[in-house]
């Protein structure tokens, strides 16, 4: 497995298509482009972007499945977002589902008002009402365990650069909430939206994440994308969110 240099980077990313090479633009032109890495064998392509992006890429079928299988298994990511152009499902991971990623920049982004009063997050209380919110949250709780509330406390305030959050309140409260969960300046993903379950449906989540893309945009952020559940698309199509691609998603056991 070859590490690449920029350029050659870019001219596979190039032959890659038009999914590969803007991500690779947007991720080099972004001031965190240092920590971009490309590898190759043959047609597969390797790319990780920050410490939760690692997309895995193919062009044909000119490659070698174990040494593939072999070097990922070393980096010993936790979650990968390969295309459907690649055979490979490297020990000791396993498919998790596949997942269509979606996408919005500054010129399809529709922002909704939504209900309640939103604010952006900030310091220990307003993360321990964050974390409680997400185990309440049936998909969300065994990533948010109670024991390790108050490390996630301190992981959330002191991450550079700083943790972007917003949550929409009623009272003291907090009803809805989504987070920035990685990327650069100029390209960023949306994660960790979550509603109380007794007033989903009411505009909370719209107000969440339509707030969280307004602030991202306004401080310069060019493109969003995220992961959607299957019953959420309209949801997201509202906002100017649209299609990016399918990736099969695998996660370690």
């Amino acid at each position: 497995m070859k590490e690449l240099s920029t350029d050659e980077m870019m001219d596979m990313g190039r032959r890659h298509g038009p999914r590969i090479h803007p991500y690779l633009e947007r991720a080099l032109s972004s001031t965190s482009s240092d920590e971009v890495r490309a590898f190759s064998s043959g047609d597969l392509m390797i790319v990780s972007w920050l410490e939760s992006a690692l997309i895995v890429t193919a062009t044909g079928t000119s490659y070698d499945s174990r040494e593939a299988e072999d070097f990922i298994k070393n980096l010993r990511w936790s979650t990968l977002m390969i295309t459907p152009s690649v055979r490979i499902s490297p020990p000791p991971h396993s498919i998790v589902e596949r997942r269509l990623l979606l996408t919005a920049d500054r010129d399809s982004f529709s922002f909704i008002a939504g209900n309640g009063d939103l604010r952006e997050l900030h310091g220990t209380e307003d993360f321990r009402k964050l974390i409680r919110l997400y185990q309440r949250t049936e998909t969300m709780a065994k990533s948010f365990p109670a024991d390790e509330e108050d490390e996630l406390v301190r992981y959330f305030s002191d991450r550079r650069p700083p943790f972007r959050a917003v949550g929409v309140f009623r009272g003291n409260a907090l009803l809805s909430a989504a987070y920035i969960s990685s990327g650069t300046e100029k390209s960023s993903m949306i994660a960790g939206v979550a509603t109380e379950r007794s007033v989903r449906r009411h505009g909370y989540g719209s107000c969440a994440v339509s707030g969280l893309c307004r602030m991202a945009f306004e401080n310069g952020t060019e493109r969003l994308s995220l992961w959607p559940e299957k019953d959420t698309m309209r949801f997201y199509n509202r906002m100017g969110f649209r299609e990016d691609g399918w990736y099969t998603m695998v996660r370690r056991n």
